[in-house]
């Protein structure tokens, strides 16, 4: 009697533990068929809205290390880009830190030269722009920040694609003049003057220079 008690007992336990491992089998299933259904929506292709005026949003990036740097220690490109007009301008770092500054070098140069105040500023989150002091200065100057999700330069996709753009002018000009390769930022220079005074899909009948 006893041995059949503990068969049924037995078939009993082996019945539960079945019965887990297929809920269990079903639920990793279900998770695995989710995750690979996942994936992440194009990101469109042209902007819903654009500025209407400058400095209504100013697009900001930084780049580097530039090898070799400049005769002067240069190696960090910071380039920002207005949406409304387009127009670019371009500073040179010896380090990232120095973007701070540099900024706020920037935001008292052009509102002074425009007669505006900048209202918003769109950049990733790198540890140069997301630092206590950066945020800190944007509160008290009353300027928004628009910080892009990681691993997603398109959202800040004006500044990236100007960026390549002048590179690979910068390296034509440097392929057809044989200069020297620690010249190249001066090139830079030249490429955003000629990029700020031609035509641009962005605008019509217009260039950034005009824009501005």
């Amino acid at each position: 009697m006893a041995i059949l008690e503990d068969s049924d007992e037995g078939k009993q336990v082996k019945e539960v533990e079945e019965q887990k491992v297929s809920l269990h089998e079903e639920d990793v299933g279900y998770k695995e068929t989710n995750i690979d259904s996942l994936c992440r929506a194009p990101f469109p292709k042209k902007a819903k809205a654009r500025s209407t005026s400058p400095l209504d949003l100013v697009y900001g990036d930084l780049c580097g290390p530039i090898s070799p740097p400049t005769p002067s220690g240069k190696k960090y490109i910071f380039l920002l880009v207005d949406d409304y007009s387009r127009y670019m301008w371009v500073y040179f770092l010896s380090t990232k830190d120095q973007a701070f500054d540099t900024f706020k070098e920037y935001k008292k140069t052009i509102e002074n030269e425009l007669r505006t105040t900048l209202k918003m500023l769109r950049t990733d989150r790198g540890g140069e722009f997301t630092s206590n002091e950066f945020t800190q200065y944007c509160k008290e100057n009353g300027i928004a920040r628009q910080l892009t999700a990681p691993y997603s330069p398109q959202q800040n996709g004006v500044v990236e694609r100007r960026n390549m753009t002048i590179m690979s002018t910068t390296r034509c000009m440097m392929k057809a003049t044989n200069m020297p390769q620690n010249f190249g930022l001066k090139l830079f220079i030249h490429a955003i003057t000629v990029l700020n005074s031609v035509p641009t899909k962005a605008l019509e009948d217009i260039t950034p220079y005009e824009a501005n």
